[in-house]
């Protein structure tokens, strides 16, 4: 029995072959070109399950997404205006009409929790650093929605009169910053190997970078007072990440408040979207077997 588990991201769609025990046997991706629209994408992912139906007998598909999903239709109700063309995007009516197999879809970064509940059994946030800044609620094991799925929208928080917190300390504002001194630098990889070589400008973006990113992570212990905080997305793929971070957290937090709180990185990485999709798959299908 094997799930294809769709990771649609803002620039690549990653694609798993997945067991029902999470273990992953075949991995792909393709652009999503998202600008082409919703219908070409979905086009493609079709083609995709058709392909790999060659090889794997599939039991369904499981998608993360970006934007607010209706998670009892499989449709992206909302996206921002950098994706806005995943608006209206409907996974579940395509692919079951199309393909001929269920399906089920999830927030991306709902999904990355969902993939984290496997290893964690308090309640926990997650908050995924990339072009934006996504987040996930967990309590009891289960991913808090509210009450128009869009809870865990962390990357929405002002942290100043003119800024979200996403337009301050995700990935792209790091970069959007650091090109007011270095007008070629094209990605983070690019401004850390300055800061590691001690390059004072560099120094200078990469602290702001990180004392917004803990400004937003202090005020989420206060108000949450979580067990963790998991941190996903490229940037923690950086090993003095951690550390790095829980030292401007500690410039910060008040230890009474913050208390015992603990800040880590994500298990599953990249892999975490795809994962989790599964989990949300298969609890679905579990929920509606117990109402039969």
């Amino acid at each position: 029995m094997y799930y294809l588990c769709f990771d649609v991201g803002g620039t690549i769609t990653k694609c798993a072959v997945v067991t029902p025990n999470y273990e992953i046997v075949a991995k792909s991706s393709f652009p999503t070109e998202i600008s082409r629209g919703g219908n070409d994408l979905l086009a493609r992912m079709i083609k995709k399950i058709k392909e790999t139906e060659k090889y794997y007998p599939l039991s369904g598909v499981a998608v993360s997404s970006p934007g607010i999903v209706d998670c009892e239709t499989g449709t992206v109700v909302f996206a921002n205006e950098r994706g806005k063309e995943f608006r209206g995007v409907n996974y579940r009516k395509a692919i079951r009409e199309e393909a001929g197999l269920n399906c089920w879809a999830d927030n991306d970064a709902n999904c990355f929790a969902w993939a984290e509940t496997l290893h964690n059994d308090c309640d926990f946030l997650v908050v995924t650093v990339g072009t934006g800044i996504g987040g996930a609620i967990v309590f009891d094991g289960e991913v808090y929605r509210g009450a128009n799925n869009s809870a865990g929208a962390f990357g929405q928080m002002r942290i100043t009169d003119a800024a979200k917190w996403e337009e301050v300390a995700s990935t792209k504002s790091l970069v959007d910053e650091a090109r007011k001194y270095y007008p070629g630098i094209t990605d983070g990889e690019d401004i850390f190997a300055r800061y590691d070589r001690k390059e004072e400008k560099a120094i200078m973006v990469v602290e702001r970078f990180y004392r917004y990113l803990a400004t937003g992570l202090v005020n989420l212990a206060y108000i949450f007072n979580p067990r963790k905080i998991l941190i996903g997305g490229g940037v923690t793929n950086r090993a003095a990440f951690q550390g790095e971070l829980l030292a401007a957290v500690r410039k910060i937090a008040h230890p009474d408040y913050f208390g015992k709180t603990a800040i880590e990185i994500s298990r599953y990485r990249n892999d975490g979207g795809a994962v989790g999709a599964l989990v949300h798959y298969l609890k679905r299908e579990k929920k509606i077997k117990k109402s039969l």
